[in-house]
């Protein structure tokens, strides 16, 4: 896995989704953005659909952090495995982080960023924590361009973005 900072400011959408010659689209997430702990992620995913989920794992993170561990699968996937059974999730996403102490972490999907809970629940864009549809081979993850770092007091989620406005805290 790519060096990722061990703290995480913000996730933000770095550019436009374009498809490239070989029909990829590619999709890139700046995190930290502005920070001396800046990094991208870039990613390549095929032009229509998500790719055919793997369950081999390639790569992952030596720990758990509250309950969960971020793993890479074989097709560029990051997923979750679950402490308490040692068990692979089946959502997929296209970055993911570890839970934080509110029982949040921040994932993106298809060029969109957003919260998750330990439910796998995700913060919409009318900032309702639903299910992601998994039958489907594309995405309906309707999240956010860009999220910044929690709040310093008890709310657990502070600011996102949707490219135009800078929307207050959402708890």
């Amino acid at each position: 896995m790519k060096k990722i900072p061990e703290t995480i400011n913000s996730v933000k959408r770095k550019c436009s989704i374009f498809i490239d010659l070989n029909d990829k689209r590619n999709i890139g997430y700046t995190i930290n953005e502005g920070e001396d702990t800046e990094t991208t992620i870039h990613v390549e995913l095929p032009r229509y659909y998500r790719p055919r989920k793997s369950s081999k794992i390639v790569d992952e993170n030596s720990n758990f952090v509250n309950g969960f561990k971020v793993v890479k699968t074989s097709n560029g996937e990051y997923a979750y495995v679950r402490e308490s059974d040692n068990c692979l999730l089946p959502f997929r996403y296209d970055v993911a982080f570890d839970f934080n102490e509110f029982g949040y972490a921040i994932v993106g999907k298809d060029g969109s960023v957003s919260w998750i809970n330990k439910d796998f629940k995700y913060l919409n864009l009318q900032g309702e924590m639903v299910e992601e549809k998994l039958d489907k081979s594309w995405a309906e993850f309707e999240g956010w361009q860009g999220i910044t770092a929690f709040s310093k007091g008890d709310i657990p989620l502070s600011r996102v973005y949707d490219g135009r406005n800078k929307y207050g805290k959402i708890a």
